[in-house]
C-alpha cells in the first residue's frame, strides 16, 4: 500500500489511477500527513460492495458466494453446525 499527499496525487493522477487499475495496488492519499481517501481497483470496490450488501445473517455463506474458493469451506461449516443441531440439548440456529 502506497501512500502519497494530495498534491503529489494531483500531479501524477493518471500514475497512480492506473497503478490501483491495472496492479491492484491500494493508493492512499494524505491531507495534512492524515489518510483522507483512497484509490483502489474496481474490481476491489465490487468485491467490497457485495459485502456491504449482504447482512450478518449471510456470513460465510454470503462472503462464499463472492470468493469461489470459500464456496468447499462454507459446505462444510454448514456440515459442521447442521451435526451439531441433532446434539440433544443443545439448540444451535443457523
Amino acid at each position: 500500500m502506497v501512500q502519497v499527499n494530495i498534491a503529489k496525487a494531483k500531479s501524477s493522477f493518471s500514475e497512480y489511477a492506473s497503478r490501483a487499475a491495472y496492479t491492484n495496488e491500494n493508493i492512499i492519499i494524505t491531507k495534512r500527513g492524515k489518510p483522507f481517501v483512497a484509490l483502489i481497483s474496481v474490481k476491489d470496490l465490487e468485491f467490497l460492495e457485495k459485502i456491504k450488501a449482504g447482512t450478518p445473517k449471510d456470513g460465510l455463506l454470503g462472503a462464499a458466494g463472492i470468493t469461489p474458493g470459500l464456496e468447499e469451506v462454507a459446505d462444510k461449516a454448514m456440515e459442521g453446525y447442521r451435526s451439531r443441531t441433532d446434539d440433544v440439548g443443545r439448540k444451535v440456529e443457523i
